[in-house]
C-alpha cells in the first residue's frame, strides 16, 4: 500500500485546497495553548506525589465541523499523551527519536491507528478524522527548566511552557507561553499566515522561516540569556524539529494507510452493519 502524495492528502483533508486554511492553524495553537496551560497545573499539581515529565504530544487530525452554531469548516481535535517523569523521559528529542521507531515498527498492521499510543482523546473525534499533524508540549522554556520552574514558582500560573507544531502543509509554529511574572504573554513564530483576512489577525504572531525555526534562531523577547545559553538553545530546538519532523512525516505516511483501509472496510455495527465514523 502506497501513501498519497502531500497534495492528494492535503485535497483529502482539507476539501481540494492546497494549504490547510488559516483557520485549521489557529485552531492548532488554540488547542495546544489550552494543552500546555493544563500541563502546567497538573505537573505543578502532582509534582510530589505521581510526576509528570516536562514533556507531552498531540497528534492533531480535522473533520468536518457539522457541530450546530459553528461557522468553522474543519473541527480540529488531538489525542494526547504525558509521559511520567523518568529516566527514559528527560530528553524530548529522545522521546520524539524512539516514539518514531515504535510508529514505524507498528504502522504495517491493518488499520493501526497512531492514536492508540496516546493517553486520551478529544470529544467528538471521528473515527475517519484525517491527520493534520504533530505537536509537542514542553515545560522547559528558554527561561529555565522544568526543574528550576517548579522550584521557584508559588503556583502553576508561575510556570511558562513551549509549544510546537509542525502540520501537513508544512507549517511550522513555535509558541512561547509565559509566566505569570511576565503577565502571561503569548509569541508565535510561524511559517504561514494566521490571519483571518489581510492585515487582520485576531492575536499578534511573527512570519519566520521554516530554516530560522529548525535552527532556533528566532528573537526571545524575554530572554536575559547569555551567548553560550542562547547558542544551547538554538541547538536544542534544531534536534527537536529535526525528531518532530520524522515523526510527523512517518504517523501522516501511517494515518493515510489506515484512512485507505478504513475506507474499503469501515468498522461494522454490532448487528454486522457498516458504519461511518
Amino acid at each position: 500500500m502506497t501513501m498519497p502524495s502531500a497534495r492528494a492528502h492535503a485535497d483529502t483533508a482539507y476539501g481540494k485546497q492546497h494549504d490547510p486554511a488559516p483557520d485549521v492553524r489557529r485552531s492548532a495553537i488554540e488547542r495546544m495553548r489550552k494543552m500546555n496551560t493544563l500541563h502546567a497545573r497538573h505537573a505543578w499539581e502532582k509534582r510530589r506525589s505521581d510526576p509528570l515529565a516536562a514533556y507531552g504530544i498531540a497528534f492533531l487530525f480535522v473533520q468536518p465541523d457539522t457541530r450546530p452554531g459553528r461557522s468553522r469548516l474543519y473541527h480540529l481535535t488531538a489525542a494526547t499523551k504525558l509521559w511520567l517523569e523518568g529516566p527514559e523521559s528527560t530528553d524530548l528529542a529522545r522521546l520524539l527519536y524512539e516514539l518514531n521507531g515504535k510508529v514505524a515498527e507498528q504502522a504495517g498492521q491493518p488499520g493501526w491507528d497512531v492514536r492508540d499510543l496516546t493517553n486520551r482523546r478529544d470529544d467528538h473525534m471521528a473515527v475517519d478524522a484525517v491527520y493534520a499533524g504533530v505537536a509537542v508540549s514542553s515545560l522547559d522554556t528558554y527561561t529555565g527548566t522544568w526543574a528550576h520552574a517548579q522550584a521557584v514558582a508559588r503556583s502553576d500560573s508561575d510556570i511558562p511552557g513551549s509549544i510546537r507544531i509542525i502540520l501537513t502543509d508544512s507549517t511550522i509554529i513555535v509558541c512561547e507561553r509565559r509566566s505569570l511574572a511576565e503577565y502571561g504573554e503569548f509569541q508565535i513564530h510561524s511559517t504561514h499566515s494566521l490571519e483571518i483576512s489581510p492585515g487582520h489577525s485576531p492575536y499578534p504572531w511573527n512570519r519566520s522561516t521554516a530554516e530560522d525555526l529548525r535552527e532556533g534562531k528566532r528573537p526571545y523577547k524575554w530572554s536575559h540569556a547569555t551567548d553560550r545559553e542562547l547558542r544551547d538553545l538554538e541547538e536544542r530546538d534544531t534536534h527537536i524539529l529535526r525528531f518532530m519532523s520524522a515523526l510527523h512525516e512517518t504517523v501522516w505516511a501511517a494515518d493515510a494507510a489506515r484512512l485507505d483501509s478504513y475506507r474499503h472496510s469501515p468498522p461494522r455495527r454490532e448487528d454486522g452493519s457498516r458504519r461511518r465514523g
